[in-house]
């Protein structure tokens, strides 16, 4: 799938978010999005979630976000506190499970 062209632009206030999800899972079970002017991969099927959490390959922590580390997140980007933040959905291995 090409990211550089967005299935669906997220909502950050989510004042629909059944809508939202229909329209993600209509779309497949990992879906190019737009977040608030970045692009990313919304994983909208509960199995393929799974399979992704349990996969030691992918990270929740921001220093392994490639695009983060490029510079392809602008300055002042309004969810940077979220993905910086420390918690369980930004920890990965020991991290996680000790805030758990």
């Amino acid at each position: 799938m090409d990211l550089s062209h967005p299935y669906l632009a997220l909502d950050p206030y989510a004042r629909d978010v059944h809508l939202e999800a229909e329209q993600l899972r209509a779309a497949g079970a990992v879906v190019p999005v737009d977040v608030v002017g970045v692009s990313a991969w919304a994983v909208s099927h509960h199995e393929v979630a799974q399979q992704i959490l349990e996969d030691p390959r992918f990270h929740m922590n921001s220093r392994h976000w490639g695009a983060l580390q490029r510079g392809e997140v602008p300055d002042g980007w309004p969810l940077m506190k979220i993905i910086r933040g420390k918690n369980m959905g930004t920890a990965d291995g020991v991290e996680h499970r000790g805030l758990r």
